[in-house]
């Protein structure tokens, strides 16, 4: 782990992974830098576990002070290392002024002939001889002399401020062991008195691993002094950044390397984010990724926990640095139960409860453990408190290190977080909004905004008559729409205090991050321009216009309209103004008051189609059918919406349900070249009428129309293999519905009753007799006896197949097919999740999941790829019952049957998950609640 210190590496390589606190870095230079020519006297610090970035952050503060240019004037930066070995404040003060000196003196700071560098020596030269061993006397003599010594160290400090006109900044790590246990009492007063004194030359930057109680504790000398900021873990996000960025750093030379290396880091992004969660973000730990990467071409779990003991000199100096019952209190946390209360640990230990209570709210306070919330009922009293690991990473460590750890579960852990991550990420983004409306109005409000950012910053240029050079550098970028840039370029230029360009930078920069995504930072430059008090009400009323924007993109929809409105208010004839209350109200389904809005902005002549979409599709939302066609009606010759209305009325005479009426307009729609996702929602509309009109043929013909323009999606397979049932052409709805089927990547309650009419229309498709004959005859190919022990199976012809479908298994094992091996795969999926739902014989599920998990061995010789795919399993019998019970009962019996093929136990975890699916409230599902993968796994599959 150590080959990750951030004190072995240069200034550039730590600015191309500094990711962790970056934010805050840029918050505190704000705070450093002199207003009204004054310096600030606040002391600041950083909080976060081990590993969390905070020697990169201390080290990027001394830098950043170095390499500012006003900075540089004001402050003369000393950072200590991160393992100070000193004993005293005596020993603090002459270690820190040596640094002084030598930072003076390697920085070359002031020419030789100076002055100020004569001086400087000169104090120097003092130190020096002040900073000599103490003479052999008693030791209350020393004490004394050693005061005398501190004393004077305490003036040099005062008389380098004096002299250089600059503050001395400490950058000191781990204050806790500094302030917490090597300073006396009676120092730390005098050390605090020296800080906030009038024009006091010295501030004191440092980190700590938690909170202590020198700052936490009233009464104490540093309680509330300093400004605190806590590290938050990485982002996903921010966790690729600093692979990728590491990985330019180690390989400048080679580039190849880091094409091959970041193609590897995309391959592997599911883990990575699984490792993420399991670090809590962690940058140290992070790091520790790289080399697996390096060495493997695709990460996978078993590769993370094969490796973990990489990690054992940094876990285990945490539990050096423990008493011993802080380490049995650990181990207890780590190998039982995530959750346990003071009596459950104490009642483990054959410990007093007194004695555990004390050493918990130590740990508490080290930030090793901490409490976890959970919902009181029956089993759980309001006043149990429940305690967890802080760093769910080394609760796995610990576990790893322990003899038995892979048949305690924690591959099943891993998988399962695996498998949600690889399929489940992007879907977690996806809007509410119904699919057949989506792409019309957001494309277009979208277009819409795009222009109006543009159009308001070359206003709000032109109008303020700002520096010309940046503003022509930021609008040429704006038209590139090189957000990045825009943003790296405006940063630069405020940096440097260009108040000439400021309104201009600060507008540039919050649209710029406005447009990728990061609101909270656009929010804060917009609060800034009106921090400004713009003269210009009308430019005040634009600026309130953008930032009711971000509200609406926020997801705040109250402040969004209050913002608004008080545009609004400065101005009642802005037609942009209330265009956007229009957004805002029909993103927040507001659509009354979207409507009354949408009538404002045609009074003052705004009547064009986008405006009469947004009415038609909120009297649509509020079931107003015949008022939305008449909306339609109104403008339907617009050319450039033309296409929208129709479909639109389409859709509306679907609802009516006079279905003849809303072909008209769907096929008028059709005809006036839509874009790809026009004609899917089009073509659904279509299909839709004709199978309501029970004109089949036609739908289906449609049907293939949009399959072969390869526009179809799987509501138009559904479609199409339901008119083809109703034409009794069983073979073809067959191919459809198992189309359909194939789309989903989970099941849903409407799905399992599709699975239910493949199934049912086995009997028109297959004949028994045929499939036997097929069985038995010797020169059947492999395929043909596949077709046919699966359409004896669809027939729940069950007798004799055991016996012929393990033939057919060692000819699977021989040739593995991979093709074939995927079909079976996702049949005996489908048949195991139809039996367990509809409660068939237990014969019947036994044997299926028997198959599935059979093929499943032969398909991926990966014991951890099975594992994902046995969690797949899971998660689409889940999703396939969200108005059902899960058949318990069915599922243990599979996986008893797994464990009989494998020779292991089935983990604790999987118990604990049978068992939460019964009662998610229970008291088993809540303590293993606290393993967030498992709680994770355990909202989805009962959401």
């Amino acid at each position: 782990m150590y080959k990750f210190d951030p004190h072995m590496k240069d200034a550039n390589d730590l600015k191309s992974t500094f990711i962790s606190g970056k934010k805050y870095l840029e918050d505190l230079m704000g705070d450093l830098k002199p207003k009204s020519n004054k310096l600030t006297s606040q002391s600041f610090l950083v909080v976060g576990p081990r590993g969390s970035g905070k020697s990169h952050f201390m080290k990027m503060m001394y830098y950043s002070i170095k390499e500012n240019e006003i900075l540089r004037e004001n402050y003369i930066p000393i950072i200590f290392s991160e393992d100070l070995y000193v004993t005293s404040m005596y020993h603090f003060l002459r270690d820190g002024i040596l640094r002084i000196f030598n930072e003076i003196n390697d920085s070359k700071i002031f020419g030789e002939k100076d002055d100020t560098y004569q001086q400087l020596k000169k104090l120097e030269k003092g130190f020096k001889e002040i900073n000599k061993p103490l003479v052999r006397t008693s030791k209350s003599e020393q004490l004394i002399e050693r005061s005398d010594q501190q004393k004077k160290f305490f003036v040099i400090i005062r008389e380098i401020y004096k002299i250089t006109n600059c503050k001395i900044v400490f950058i000191v790590e781990n204050l806790q062991d500094l302030l917490g246990t090597k300073f006396a009492a009676e120092d730390l007063k005098t050390l605090r008195a020296f800080l906030i004194e009038s024009s006091s030359p010295l501030l004191l930057i440092g980190s700590a691993v938690t909170l202590f109680d020198k700052v936490q504790k009233y009464g104490e000398p540093f309680y509330n002094f300093f400004k605190i900021r806590r590290l938050d873990g990485l982002t996903d996000d921010e966790v690729f950044e600093l692979l990728r960025n590491e990985c330019l750093i180690r390989n400048k030379n080679n580039p190849d390397n880091c094409i091959n290396l970041d193609d590897r880091i995309e391959k592997s992004k599911s883990q990575i984010k699984l490792y993420n969660i399991m670090t809590n973000g962690s940058p140290r730990l992070i790091l520790f990724l790289y080399d697996l990467i390096l060495e493997n071409e695709n990460l996978g779990v078993t590769n993370i926990l094969s490796q973990i003991t990489e990690l054992t000199p940094y876990f285990k100096s945490e539990m050096d640095s423990l008493s011993g019952t802080k380490q049995m209190i650990l181990s207890t946390l780590c190998t039982g139960n995530p959750a346990q209360t003071v009596s459950e640990i104490s009642s483990h230990l054959n410990e007093p409860v007194g004695i555990v209570n004390e050493n918990i709210k130590r740990l508490v306070d080290d930030g090793m453990i901490r409490v976890l919330e959970m919902e009181p009922n029956k089993e759980i009293k309001k006043s149990e408190k429940f305690y967890i690991v802080s760093d769910y990473y080394f609760r796995i460590w610990f576990q790893v290190r322990q003899a038995t750890c892979r048949e305690d579960g924690i591959r099943w852990i891993s998988e399962l977080a695996v498998l949600i991550f690889s399929e489940n990420d992007l879907k977690e983004k996806i809007d509410n909004s119904n699919e057949e409306f989506k792409p019309l109005y957001e494309k277009a409000l979208l277009l819409k905004q795009d222009e109006f950012h543009n159009k308001n910053l070359l206003a709000l240029i032109n109008n303020n008559d700002r520096h010309n050079d940046i503003t022509d550098e930021i609008s040429k970028l704006f038209d590139e729409e090189n957000w990045e840039e825009v943003i790296v370029k405006t940063s630069n230029e405020l940096e440097l205090k260009n108040h000439d360009s400021a309104f201009v930078l600060y507008f540039g920069r919050a649209c710029a991050y406005s447009y990728i995504g990061k609101y909270k930072e656009s929010e804060k430059d917009f609060m800034e321009l009106i921090a400004l008090e713009p003269d210009d009400s009308d430019t005040l009323a634009k600026l309130l216009i953008e930032l009711s924007t971000v509200y609406c993109k926020m997801g705040r929809y109250s402040i969004a309209i209050e913002t608004i409105t008080k545009a609004i208010d400065i101005n009642k004839n802005d037609v942009n103004a209330f265009v956007r209350l229009v957004d805002i109200y029909f993103k927040s389904k507001d659509y009354e008051r979207c409507i009354v809005a949408c009538d404002e902005a045609i009074k003052l002549g705004r009547n064009d189609g986008y405006i009469y979409m947004i009415i038609a599709l909120c009297y649509f939302s509020l079931e107003k059918y015949e008022d939305s066609i008449k909306c339609c009606e109104k403008i339907l010759k617009d050319k450039k919406y033309e296409c929208r209305f129709h479909t639109i009325i389409g859709i509306n005479y679907r609802e009516l349900k006079e279905y003849n009426k809303s072909l008209i307009y769907l096929k008028k729609a059709l005809g006036l070249s839509p874009s790809l996702s026009g004609q899917k929602s089009i073509y659904k509309g279509i299909i839709s009428n004709l199978i309501a009109l029970k004109e089949y043929e036609e739908a289906v013909l449609y049907g293939e129309e949009a399959v072969k323009k390869q526009c179809a999606d799987e509501s138009i397979y559904f479609g199409i293999g339901t008119s083809y049932k109703k034409l009794k052409n069983f073979d073809k709805s067959y191919y459809y519905l198992n189309l359909y089927i194939s789309c989903k990547e989970k099941y849903s309650a409407k799905d399992i009753r599709v699975l239910n009419t493949i199934k049912n229309m086995a009997t028109n498709i297959f004949n028994e007799k045929d499939a036997v004959a097929t069985l038995i005859n010797a020169s059947s190919t492999l395929n043909e006896k596949i077709e046919a022990i699966t359409n004896l199976i669809s027939l729940n012809k069950f007798n004799g197949i055991e016996i012929i479908f393990a033939s057919i298994l060692e000819e699977l094992k021989v040739l593995k097919p991979q093709e074939e091996l995927k079909q079976l795969y996702f049949y005996f999926l489908g048949e195991t999740i139809l039996r367990l739902n509809n409660q068939s014989p237990e014969k019947d599920f036994l044997i299926c999941s028997r198959y599935f998990l059979d093929i499943l061995s032969l398909l991926y010789s990966d014991e951890n790829k099975t594992n994902e795919k046995i969690m797949e399993f899971i998660i689409c019998y889940a999703s396939s019952n969200e108005k059902e019970k899960i058949n318990s009962e069915g599922l243990k019996k599979i996986f008893n049957q797994w464990e009989e093929i494998h020779g292991t136990s089935i983990p604790e975890i999987i118990i604990a998950l049978f068992d939460a699916l019964e009662n998610p409230k229970s008291r088993i599902a809540q303590v293993w609640s606290a393993d967030p993968l498992f709680n994770k796994v355990l909202k989805m599959l009962t959401k």
